[in-house]
């Protein structure tokens, strides 16, 4: 049962996730003047939970928003060698990837 919740939930997601992006296809047109198919290779469709996921932990919010993730990395000291290595946008430090790729989808939380 669980299950089926959270199929429906992820597939929601990703349909409003194709609905925002179409709408920034949209604007950037208008903005920048580049062809739609130019605009679709620079923000993909996004298939699956996964894809998701790797696209939000991508999104570099600068230099603030990595300074506030590290503050909160080097605060949990959670014994994990993996969360030890360096924080960055290059995606080594897990416990990063997992804040920035949640930072990205919920601007709200605070994160720069």
């Amino acid at each position: 049962m669980i299950i089926g919740k959270i199929d429906d939930l992820k597939e929601t997601y990703l349909a409003a996730e194709e609905e925002e992006r179409l709408a920034w296809i949209k604007k950037e047109k208008k903005k920048t003047k580049k062809k739609e198919t130019e605009l679709a290779l620079e923000r993909p469709v996004i298939h699956s939970g996964l894809e998701l996921y790797r696209s939000l932990r991508k999104k570099n919010r600068g230099k603030e928003g990595l300074d506030e993730i590290v503050k909160d990395i080097t605060r949990a000291d959670l014994g994990n060698t993996d969360f030890e290595k360096k924080p960055g946008y290059e995606g080594e430090n897990s416990l990063f990837n997992v804040l920035n790729a949640y930072a990205n989808h919920d601007p709200d939380i605070g994160y720069s």
